[in-house]
């Protein structure tokens, strides 16, 4: 409740162990150095930070943020404990914050989805090995 307040956001219990907190893009920006840091919990809650797995959806509307949200957290909890993700409104994923491998990748390509068809390899993975080599 008190990240919520911090965040001008509201909250919302999604399950145990899962909470839901609406706030504006600008303060998501701004509390995540425009989403490239995790804000530090440990200093403000006394929670160490990789106990806290996060994913941050923005969104044109507050569904649409929450459904971003979930897909973040889904890429997040593939990478582990203590990892927060972003999945935005123009189907970019960016993560993991705060860490120095921190990509920006797409969930939707035409072009990629067309190379997924002719290869095993998913949309997503054909994204990220994209970005890492425009990285390099």
């Amino acid at each position: 409740l008190r990240y919520a307040k911090q965040l001008q956001g509201s909250l919302k219990t999604a399950g145990p162990g899962r909470y839901v907190i609406f706030t504006t893009r600008g303060m998501l920006r701004e509390v995540t150095a425009n989403y490239t840091s995790v804000p530090n919990l440990e200093e403000l809650f006394g929670i160490r930070d990789e106990l806290v797995t996060c994913g941050i959806g923005v969104g044109k509307t507050a569904y649409e943020a929450e459904i971003h949200a979930g897909t973040a957290l889904l890429h997040a909890k593939e990478r582990g404990p203590g990892t927060w993700m972003v999945y935005f409104d123009d189907k970019s994923i960016v993560g993991p914050l705060g860490r120095q491998e921190q990509i920006t990748y797409s969930a939707a390509s035409g072009q990629l989805q067309e190379i997924s068809r002719q290869t095993s390899l998913s949309v997503q993975t054909l994204s990220k090995l994209h970005s890492i080599l425009k990285k390099r």
